[in-house]
């Protein structure tokens, strides 16, 4: 069974996505007692419409998402509500490799970060584009696992490697449509040091690492290959060690920044 999804210039699908984001944030000045953050809950319900622009031969395609709906909700709240008028209405334009990458990310300027994608941008893309890696580009059939290896680059976090494996586990019905269930459990992991100055002038390395696990379990329309339904929980965990220019690397850092994240989301076709 061939899943990769199949569109025709012009076709589109709809579709909603649920997503909750709780965030434990510790800040440590070393040698001190740590006070540790109240913890922040983030919910999105988001609607989007996904346009295919072009296929090409080789099988990758160009494609166009353009958000339809979003609301946010944070508990404790912000000092401000979230301002959601700057992406209802707005488009994003990419394209998905014939081996399910996404490349050539044109966003509003204003939804960037340094200049690149933001993380929230990016797994939004991969997630309703089937760009995971959790679909191979070739026939498989019930009972066939494989594995999938790749590198993610995001703005304000080290690059870090994606590792992971899944299993076709069987055929159902979502929705009253014929589909093939695959779970993916997965690992991702990377660390950097760079050299910056700080406030004072002074020169401070700062050391960070990444690391965090998960699961989805997914439907696919076994006649086009499109994605109909997802569920995904993700744990994820970011460090970043500070140490002044004459510490030696691996040594104590002067302050301790480390942020603790759960996701859970669940996506769907809207008919």
């Amino acid at each position: 069974m061939l899943l990769v999804p199949r569109f025709a210039p012009g076709e589109s699908v709809r579709y909603r996505m649920t997503m909750t984001v709780e965030t434990h944030s510790r800040l440590e000045p070393i040698g001190t007692s740590a006070t540790n953050a109240d913890p922040l809950r983030v919910a999105f319900d988001i609607g989007w419409q996904l346009e295919a622009l072009e296929a090409a031969p080789d099988g990758s395609a160009s494609m166009r998402a353009t958000i339809e709906k979003l609301q946010i909700e944070s508990s404790p709240p912000p000092p401000q509500p979230p301002v959601t008028e700057g992406y209802v209405g707005k488009a994003v334009a990419y394209r998905v490799t014939s081996d399910g990458r996404i490349e050539d990310v044109q966003a509003p300027p204003e939804w960037l970060e340094e200049g690149m994608p933001p993380a929230w941008l990016r797994s939004w893309l991969e997630q309703g584009s089937q760009s995971t890696g959790e679909v191979p580009r070739r026939p498989i059939q019930v009972g066939e696992s494989w594995r999938d290896e790749r590198d993610i680059e995001v703005a304000g976090l080290p690059r870090q490697r994606l590792r992971s494996q899944s299993t076709y586990l069987r055929n159902e019905e979502a929705n009253g449509t014929p589909c093939a269930a695959i779970v993916t459990r997965f690992e991702l992991g990377g660390a950097e040091s760079r050299e910056e100055r700080s406030p004072d002038g002074a020169r401070v390395t700062m050391d960070s690492r990444a690391e965090g696990s998960g699961s989805r379990l997914s439907c696919y329309d076994l006649t086009n290959g499109r994605l109909l339904e997802s569920t995904q929980t993700t744990e994820e965990t970011y460090r970043v060690g500070v140490r002044r220019g004459t510490e030696k690397p691996g040594g104590q850092p002067v302050m301790l920044l480390e942020t603790r994240t759960k996701i859970e989301a669940h996506l769907r076709v809207v008919y």
